[in-house]
C-alpha cells in the first residue's frame, strides 16, 4: 500500500491507496496538485470508510464501486477550467430514472427499488463560473419490492409532488459547459411520527460525499449525468436519555442502500408550442415493473422512431418500434424469458407542448404520459409511474411500474462516424436464471471508438456497480475491468439509426439506436444474453453517448 505525503505524519491505509491510484488512473500530474486539495479530498474519502471486508483486491473493489465515481469527479473538478456562467444560467427541466438494490445484514431480506421523478431547476451566473441552483416545482415516484423469507413479498410505493421549497446550492461550470455539484458527507435519519411512534425512528444513514456532473452535449440545451450512490442504513440509539431514539448507532449496521441514477437536464424554452416538436424522432425507452402474484421482476425496452406532425398527433408506423421483454420469475420457481419482436401495430396518440415545453401525451383509454421538450423542439425526455391494487381494505399493491424515455431529432443524412469518439452513459440490468441481479453501468473514462470506415466501433469500458447472488443476499461491488476493447460490427442508415453488434461464442450483443442529427448525441438500447442460452443470462439497458 501507498499514501500520497501531503502531512507531516500519514497513514497508510487501503483509503490511501485507492486515492493515489484514482489519481493516477485520472491522468492527473501529482506535482500539480495543491496540498490542501488532497489533504480534503483524502478526509472526505476516509470519513464514509467501507473497507472492512476479507483483503485487498476487495477493500479497493468496494471503495471503486461505491466512491470511485465520487473520486473521478472530484479529480475533473481540481483539473477543469472555470467556464461562462452566461451559459448556464436560466431553468432548466430535470427528469432522474434510477434502480436500486437493499440489503439487510444478518436478516435474509432484500430490496429491488426503482425511483423516476421531475423537477425544475433555476441556474443564476454568479461570475467566474461559480453558480447558485434553486429546486423548485417536482414529482417523485419511489418504489421498494421487498423480498424476506419467511414473509414473501410485498410493494411499498409513494409519489410526492410539491412547489419546491426555495433550497438553493453552490454550483460551477466548466469551460465545456459541465455542471458541477459538490455534495458533503450526511446522516439522515427516517421520518416518523411521533404521535404514532413515540421512541422515534429506528433507521438512519449515512452517504458518502458525492461530486454531481452534468455532461454538455455540445450545444447546451441538454446535460446528462449517471450517478452511483451507496449508503448504509443502520439502527438508531437515544443519546440524550429522553426516550426518544435520534441518532445513528455507529455500531449497529443494518444493511447496504446503492443506487444508479441517469439524470437529463434540457434547457427550458419560450414560446413553445405543438409545432416545437414536427418530424421524425429517434426513441429508446426503459420500463420496469414489479409484480407480486407471481413474483416477477419485468423489463421492456423499445427502439423505433415515432413522428410529430406539429399539430398534435403523434404516430409510428406499423413494425416501426422494436422491444425487448424480459421477464423473470422467482416465485413459485425461477425462470427467465426473453421476447424480442417488432410491434405489428400501428400507434397513434395526440400530444401538446405548453410556453416553456412540458409534454403531455394522451395514448386513449386514460393512458397519460408527461416530459419536457428542449428549448429548439431537437430533444424530449418521457417519464411516468403506474401502480394497481388489490381493492382490498386496506388494498395492496399488486403491481408498479416506472419507465423513461428519450427522443432526438433525426435528419436525412447518414451520419459521419469516421473516427468518431463518444463518452458513454450506460444503465444496465442484469438477470441470471440463479436469481442473481446486477445493476452496473461504466467508469468515467469509458470511451466507444469508431474506425476509419466507420463499420466498427471499440469500447473500452470498465464495467462498475453493483449485485445480489439473489433476491434476500446481500449486496456487492462489481468492478470488472475487460482488458482488450470490446469490437463491435457497425452498420448506419440515412436516418440516423445505428446497429451495433458482437457475438464471440460467449456472449450475443446488439446496441439499437440513433444518432442525433447534429451527430453530437447517441440514444442507445444495450439487450445482451449468454449465446449459447438465452434462459442463462439476459441484459438490458440504455446507453446515452456524448461525442468528445
Amino acid at each position: 500500500m501507498s499514501a500520497m505525503v501531503v502531512e507531516q505524519s500519514v497513514d497508510i491505509t487501503p483509503v490511501s491507496e485507492f486515492i493515489l491510484q484514482k489519481f493516477i488512473d485520472d491522468g492527473t500530474a501529482l506535482d500539480s496538485l495543491a496540498v490542501n486539495e488532497v489533504v480534503a479530498l483524502s478526509g472526505r474519502i476516509e470519513e464514509f470508510d467501507l473497507t472492512a471486508t476479507a483483503d485487498m483486491s476487495t477493500m479497493l473493489a468496494q471503495l471503486e464501486a461505491e466512491t470511485g465515481q465520487f473520486m473521478d469527479n472530484e479529480v475533473a473538478v481540481i483539473n477543469s477550467v472555470p467556464g461562462d456562467g452566461a451559459t448556464a444560467a436560466g431553468a432548466w427541466k430535470l427528469t432522474t430514472f434510477g434502480l436500486g438494490l437493499h440489503d439487510s445484514d444478518g436478516m435474509p431480506t432484500g430490496t429491488f427499488a426503482m425511483d423516476a421523478g421531475t423537477e425544475i431547476i433555476t441556474v443564476t451566473d454568479d461570475g467566474n463560473g461559480d453558480l447558485t441552483i434553486a429546486a423548485g416545482a417536482f414529482e417523485n415516484f419511489f418504489t421498494n419490492f421487498t423480498t424476506s423469507s419467511p414473509g414473501g413479498t410485498f410493494i411499498y410505493h409513494e409519489a410526492d409532488i410539491g412547489a419546491g421549497d426555495g433550497e438553493t446550492f453552490d454550483a460551477t461550470v466548466n469551460s465545456d459547459g459541465n455542471i458541477q455539484v459538490s455534495f458533503p458527507f450526511e446522516e439522515d435519519l427516517e421520518s416518523v411520527d411521533l404521535m404514532t411512534d413515540p421512541d422515534g425512528p429506528d433507521f438512519g444513514w449515512r452517504w458518502p460525499p458525492g461530486t454531481f456532473i452534468a455532461t454538455d452535449t455540445g450545444n447546451g440545451n441538454m446535460k446528462v449525468s449517471l450517478s452511483r450512490e451507496a449508503g448504509v442504513r443502520y439502527e438508531t440509539t437515544d443519546t440524550n436519555s429522553d426516550s426518544v431514539k435520534d441518532a445513528v448507532d455507529p455500531d449497529a449496521r443494518s444493511g447496504d442502500e446503492v443506487f444508479l441514477s441517469l439524470d437529463i437536464l434540457l434547457k427550458q424554452g419560450s414560446g413553445m408550442s405543438n409545432a416545437s416538436l414536427n418530424g421524425d424522432y429517434g426513441m429508446v425507452s426503459m420500463d420496469v415493473e414489479v409484480r407480486t402474484t407471481p413474483v416477477v421482476t419485468n423489463l421492456n425496452s423499445e427502439v423505433g422512431v415515432i413522428s410529430f406532425d406539429g399539430n398534435g398527433a403523434l404516430s409510428a408506423l406499423a413494425n416501426a418500434l422494436n422491444y425487448v421483454d424480459i421477464t423473470r420469475t422467482t416465485s413459485p420457481g425461477i425462470a427467465l424469458v426473453m421476447d424480442n419482436a417488432d410491434d405489428p401495430a400501428p400507434l397513434a396518440a395526440s400530444y401538446s407542448v405548453s410556453a416553456t415545453g412540458e409534454l403531455n401525451l394522451d395514448f386513449g383509454g386514460g393512458e397519460i404520459k408527461d416530459g419536457f421538450v428542449s428549448d429548439d423542439g431537437t430533444l424530449f425526455v418521457i417519464i411516468d409511474a403506474a401502480t394497481t391494487d388489490d381493492g382490498g381494505t386496506p388494498a395492496s399493491i399488486v403491481t408498479s411500474g416506472q419507465m423513461v424515455s428519450v427522443g432526438s431529432k433525426l435528419g436525412t443524412v447518414t451520419p459521419d462516424l469516421s473516427d468518431a469518439v463518444y463518452r458513454i452513459f450506460p444503465l444496465v440490468t442484469s438477470f441470471q436464471n440463479d436469481g442473481a441481479t446486477e445493476l452496473f453501468t461504466s467508469s468515467a473514462d469509458s470511451r466507444l471508438t469508431f474506425n476509419n470506415a466507420a463499420n466498427s466501433a471499440a469500447v473500452s469500458s470498465q464495467d462498475v456497480g453493483f449485485e445480489r447472488s439473489g433476491d434476500i443476499a446481500e449486496v456487492a461491488a462489481i468492478v470488472d475491468d475487460a482488458g482488450d476493447d470490446t469490437i463491435f460490427a457497425v452498420s448506419t442508415s440515412s436516418n440516423g439509426a445505428v446497429s451495433m453488434t458482437l457475438n464471440d461464442g460467449t456472449d450475443d450483443i446488439n446496441v439499437q439506436g440513433f444518432v442525433s442529427a447534429d451527430g453530437k448525441l447517441m440514444l442507445l438500447r444495450l439487450h445482451g444474453q449468454d449465446a449459447t442460452d438465452s434462459s442463462v443470462l439476459q441484459d438490458l439497458g440504455v446507453i446515452l453517448a456524448i461525442r468528445q
